[in-house]
C-alpha cells in the first residue's frame, strides 16, 4: 500500500491506523498518540471551524441521476447528536439492542450505529442482508424497535419465512430511506404485534432526517412531525411560493443538518437551494394542520398521462397490497397521443397464478380512469432494487423500454 503512494499524485497522505509502534517514516496512531501523551499539557488541538470543515463526504443513492458526494461538516454531525437526545426524536426509546442491517455508506444505516452509540446501546451489525439471519437476529437479540427500509418492512409483512420466528418481542418499527406505503403498513401491523410504526423523512444532504413520527405515537401515511432546529415549507412547483396545509408541493428544507454542498459541483450545489436558502428534496408533499408531513412522489418520477399527473408511488401502494403479488414497481412509458401510459412490472409470489387482466382489475377498483395501467402489465422475475431496499429508476425504465421494443 506504501508503494501507491509514489504511484499515484492524487494520494497526498497514508495513515496506518494500528496500535503497534512503527518506525517507519509513515504517520502511525500510536506514534500521534504517544507523542503528546507525555506531555498532554502542551498538545494544542488543530483550529476547526465547525461550520466549515468537512467531517464527511457521503455519495447520494444515484437511484435517479448520477451519485453526488454530499459534503456534511462538523456542524451537521453535531447537531443531528443533539437531535438524536431530544425525547420527542428518539428513534428507539427504551431499547437496549440495536441491529445495523442497512448498509454504513448510506445515512440511515451509519446514523442507526451512532444513535446506538450515544444512547450506549449494545450494536449487533449484519455484515451482508439476508432474510433468515436478519430474523433469526430479531428472535435471537429480542430486538423491540426496528429501523428499517419498505423493502425489509415488506419482506416481514409478505414472506413466509417470518412464521419460522418468534418475533412477539417485536414493538416499534422505524422505517426511512423510502415512503412507506399506508397498505404496507396496515399488513405489517397484522402480521406482527407492533404497535407503533413510525416513519421519517430523510436526505443525505441533511445529514438524514428531517421529520419523524414522535416515540409512541403514529399517524397513518405520515413521515412525521419537523426535528428541532429543522424549517421546512412546501412550494408551489411552478412559482415557488410557499404553500399553507392540505396543498401539495415540493419539500424543501432548512437548518443546521443541511449539507455544506456538492463535491467539486459548484453547480449542481447552486441548483439544490432555493433563492430564499432551502434545501429542494425533488419530493412533492404536503403538512397538514397539525403539522405533520406526507410525501407523495419525486417530482421527477411523475408520469404525465393526457395532462394528468400520476405518482408512481401511489399505484404501487395498492398493487403490493395483492396477496398474490410479491413485489411491483410502476413507470411510464413514451405514448404519442398520450405522452406517456402507466405501466406495471410485477414480480408474483411462487406458484402465483395471476393475469394481466387480473392486476389492471384489481387496481381499477380503487383508482379513476386516468391512473389505469392503459401501458399494460409486464411479469418479472426480480424487481431491481439498490442496496437500500430502493426501487432503482432508471434500471426500471430502461427495463420497460427494453419490454415495449421488443414488442415492436
Amino acid at each position: 500500500i506504501y508503494e501507491l503512494k509514489t504511484k499515484f499524485a492524487s494520494i497526498k497522505e497514508i495513515v496506518e491506523l494500528s496500535s503497534k509502534q512503527n518506525d517507519a517514516d509513515i504517520p502511525n496512531i500510536y506514534n500521534f498518540i504517544s507523542k503528546w501523551y507525555s506531555d498532554i499539557e502542551n498538545y494544542a488541538p488543530a483550529d476547526v471551524c465547525i461550520d466549515d470543515h468537512i467531517a464527511l463526504i457521503m455519495f447520494s443513492s444515484g437511484t435517479t441521476g448520477l451519485p453526488k458526494g454530499v459534503m456534511l461538516t462538523h456542524r451537521n454531525f453535531n447537531t443531528r447528536r443533539a437531535i438524536t437526545l431530544e425525547p420527542s426524536c428518539i428513534y428507539e426509546p427504551k431499547t437496549k439492542v440495536t441491529l445495523g442491517v442497512l448498509p454504513f455508506f448510506h445515512l440511515f444505516g451509519l446514523n442507526t450505529v451512532i444513535t446506538g452509540l450515544v444512547h450506549g446501546r449494545m450494536v449487533v451489525v449484519i455484515e451482508k442482508f439476508d432474510p433468515i439471519l436478519y430474523l433469526s437476529c430479531l428472535e435471537k437479540y429480542k430486538i423491540e424497535t426496528i429501523s428499517a427500509a419498505p423493502a425489509i418492512v415488506q419482506l416481514l409483512a409478505k414472506s413466509p419465512l417470518v412464521d419460522r420466528f418468534n418475533l412477539s418481542h417485536v414493538k416499534d418499527l422505524v422505517v426511512g430511506s423510502a415512503p412507506l406505503s399506508r397498505t404496507l403498513e396496515e399488513a405489517v401491523k397484522r402480521r406482527l404485534p407492533i404497535k407503533y410504526v413510525r416513519q421519517g423523512y430523510s436526505m443525505t444532504e441533511g445529514t438524514a432526517t428531517f421529520v419523524t413520527v414522535p416515540p409512541n405515537t403514529e399517524r397513518l401515511g405520515s413521515c412525521g412531525k419537523l426535528y428541532p432546529t429543522v424549517i421546512g415549507v412546501v412550494k408551489d412547483i411552478e412559482t415557488g411560493e410557499n404553500l399553507g396545509p392540505l396543498k401539495s408541493g415540493e419539500l424543501c428544507f432548512k437548518g443546521n443538518i443541511i449539507m455544506k454542498g456538492y463535491y467539486r459541483n459548484e453547480e449542481a450545489t447552486r441548483e439544490a437551494f432555493t433563492r430564499d436558502g432551502y434545501l429542494k428534496t425533488g419530493d412533492i408533499g404536503y403538512y397538514d394542520h397539525d403539522g405533520y408531513f406526507y410525501v407523495i412522489d419525486r417530482i421527477k418520477e411523475l408520469i404525465k398521462y393526457k395532462g394528468y399527473q400520476v405518482a408512481p408511488a401511489e399505484l404501487e401502494s395498492i398493487l403490493i397490497a395483492h396477496p398474490k403479488i410479491r413485489d411491483v414497481a410502476v413507470v411510464g412509458i413514451p405514448n404519442v397521443d398520450a405522452g406517456e401510459l402507466p405501466m406495471a412490472l410485477v414480480a408474483l409470489q411462487p406458484n402465483a397464478d395471476v393475469s394481466e387482466n387480473d392486476v389492471k382489475t384489481y387496481l381499477n377498483r380503487y383508482v379513476s380512469a386516468h391512473k389505469s395501467l392503459h401501458g399494460g402489465v409486464k411479469f418479472v422475475g426480480e424487481i431491481p432494487r439498490n442496496s437500500l431496499g430502493k426501487i432503482n429508476r432508471k434500471e426500471i425504465k430502461a427495463l420497460a423500454a427494453n419490454i415495449t421494443k421488443s414488442k415492436l
